[in-house]
This record gives structure tokens, C-alpha cells and sequence, in this order.
């Protein structure tokens, strides 16, 4: 019996160990803010549509490719025009060398 007392506790120890060490890799949510753009009608660097936003940082643009459940809804209010202001918040990656946010919070 005090075998598995003593084998309930190590699972029940290392478990916890593995919860916390997930919560520490968890990739940090970034809020960012400037224009809502159309990767194809507005910045022409796509063949199809995709929202992109795009921030400006001092002399330079850094644009985050809109990804995830969210990219729709974000898209069909700039496909043909622009939106000033806009706020995203978001787990931001990049990939193949562009720089990607999976939208949580959109103002």
C-alpha cells in the first residue's frame, strides 16, 4: 500500500512539474497598433486576399500577416479600403520570413 501512495505522489508531482513548465513556453501575447491593409488589392504583394497590418516604427513598416479563426472577419472590412487606427492583440510568429499574428483581440 505504501508503494502506491508513494507512486501516486511522484505521478502527481511530476505532473505538476509538466503543467508548469507549459505555462512558461507559452508564447506571450503582443498588442500592436497601425493600418489594416489587403495583402493583394492594397499593398499588391499577393495574389490573394489576406489582411495585413501594418506598423509603422520609426523610418521603417513592419507588417504582421493576420492568421487563425480571425483573418476572415479582419479582412472584409479592408479589402478595398484601407482602416486607420487599428489595434490588434495576439500571439505573433513568423514564418518564412514574414512576421504572423493569430488575432485575440481585435479594437
Amino acid at each position: 500500500m505504501k508503494k502506491i501512495i508513494s507512486m501516486f505522489a511522484f505521478v502527481a508531482v511530476l505532473g505538476m512539474a509538466l503543467v508548469a513548465a507549459q505555462a512558461a513556453d507559452a508564447p506571450a501575447e503582443t498588442t500592436v497598433k497601425g493600418t489594416m491593409k489587403c495583402a493583394k488589392c492594397s499593398l499588391k504583394e499577393a495574389d490573394a486576399c489576406q489582411a495585413v497590418l501594418v506598423v509603422k516604427d520609426g523610418d521603417k513598416e513592419i507588417k504582421y500577416y493576420i492568421v487563425g479563426p480571425k483573418a476572415g472577419a479582419e479582412h472584409k472590412e479592408i479589402c478595398k479600403a484601407d482602416k486607420e487606427n487599428v489595434t490588434l492583440t495576439g500571439v505573433v510568429t513568423e514564418k518564412d520570413g514574414k512576421k504572423e499574428i493569430k488575432v485575440t483581440k481585435a479594437e
